[in-house]
């Protein structure tokens, strides 16, 4: 048996797949001693690649987003009024007798007339009242303090000068006594 094919052959059940170039032909063989085989032409097909295929993608599990939540406390209540002149006096605040003099001063002219009277207004206001009193302030626009102390002796030697509000100015010299961060008397006279 003599057969003579071009490519590669492989015999299968009578039948003959020549493979080349990207075509398969088939072609049906028969073997007779001394002939050439007969070939069928079949049409030629050109062979497709196999579609790509796609694994599913993974099923994954996202944890769903957290929430942080934050607890404001409520506010806090308003405290009531305090009263406008203090029934009793305040603690003192200062250790030094020129500091409270000087704090006295400095708080009538803030117009902070109830932190001055609870500094020793009270003890200065010759007993008209607080009313009084702070009315007897009423036109000055602010006070300048030089003041001296005997250390230790709760005794200052003040000279203040008083700007009024239409522009004149008073001034004063005194001795202030202050005692438990309180002045608790004075002696001051005006001197123009």
């Amino acid at each position: 048996m003599n057969w003579t094919t071009k490519g590669v052959a492989a015999l299968a059940t009578g039948t003959t797949l020549f493979c080349g170039m990207g075509t398969v032909t088939a072609m049906a063989l028969t073997s007779h001693h001394g002939t050439a085989p007969a070939a069928a032409a079949a049409p030629a097909r050109t062979a497709t690649p196999p579609a790509a295929v796609t694994p599913p993608a993974p099923k994954t599990t996202v944890p769903a987003p957290t929430k942080t939540i934050y607890v404001t406390p409520p506010a806090p209540q308003a405290l009531p009024p305090q009263p406008v002149a203090p029934a009793a006096p305040v603690q003192p605040q200062f250790t030094s007798s020129i500091a409270v003099v000087s704090q006295y001063y400095q708080d009538i002219t803030d117009r902070n007339y109830s932190a001055a009277w609870s500094l020793g207004g009270s003890n200065l206001s010759g007993g008209v009242g607080y009313d009084a009193w702070v009315a007897g302030y009423g036109t000055t626009a602010s006070i300048t303090l030089y003041s001296q102390s005997d250390w230790g002796s709760g005794k200052v030697t003040s000279y203040l000068s008083a700007l009024q509000s239409d522009g004149t100015t008073r001034t004063y010299y005194g001795t202030y006594y202050v005692s438990n961060g309180v002045i608790t008397s004075a002696s001051i006279a005006q001197t123009s």
